[in-house]
């Protein structure tokens, strides 16, 4: 990944456990940590519901934070249908 594609280091900074992530304005769960693999951050969002797999979302995807939200440009159903749930740490 190149350094022109990684989001502004304020972004990321802004960016906290426990804040609400919305993706189609729909709430889809909520900020676990920031991991990282090479350079690249990924957020990982601890889903709602039982059964619920958390995902690692790449951190260009942050459209911006308000207050205590998390906005995503990814779909809600996108998510669906992807390897979300695999972290850049190597594990699941």
């Amino acid at each position: 990944m190149s350094k022109e594609s990684l989001p502004p280091a304020e972004l990321i900074a802004s960016i906290k456990p426990g804040q609400r992530v919305l993706a189609d304005k729909i709430e889809i769960g909520e900020v676990v940590d920031v991991e990282y693999r090479d350079q690249a951050p990924f957020i990982h969002i601890r889903r709602y519901g039982p059964g619920e797999d958390d995902l690692f979302v790449p951190a260009i995807a942050v459209d911006r934070v308000v207050g205590n939200e998390l906005l995503i440009s990814v779909h809600a159903a996108d998510l669906l249908g992807e390897a979300w749930h695999e972290s850049p740490k190597g594990g699941v």
